[in-house]
């Protein structure tokens, strides 16, 4: 299964966390419950980083293989997502 490359994921949030500070709705639940204390995100790029692990973000990836080639379009969640390439480290 073909992976989501680094330059790929910071794409991919980047443009996301664009749609949703533009009006976009988000797409996966933004309450969150630790430890009896209800949280919710605000983040543009935390809700992106939940929806993509979520796979539900509606975008396509276009790869060039070389140059004249026509490129490979790959929806996101046709991609799988690499244990290191995490983007968005956890607030302390």
């Amino acid at each position: 299964m073909p992976v989501l490359s680094k330059c790929e994921r910071a794409a991919v949030l980047g443009m996301r966390g664009n749609q949703l500070s533009a009006g976009d709705n988000p797409r996966v639940p933004l309450k969150q419950v630790r430890d009896g204390h209800v949280t919710w995100l605000t983040d543009p790029l935390e809700i992106a980083e939940k929806e993509l692990v979520s796979g539900v973000i509606l975008l396509d990836i276009d790869r060039r293989l070389h140059r004249g080639a026509p490129p490979e379009q790959w929806h996101v969640s046709e991609l799988a997502l690499s244990a290191t390439a995490s983007s968005v480290q956890p607030k302390k």
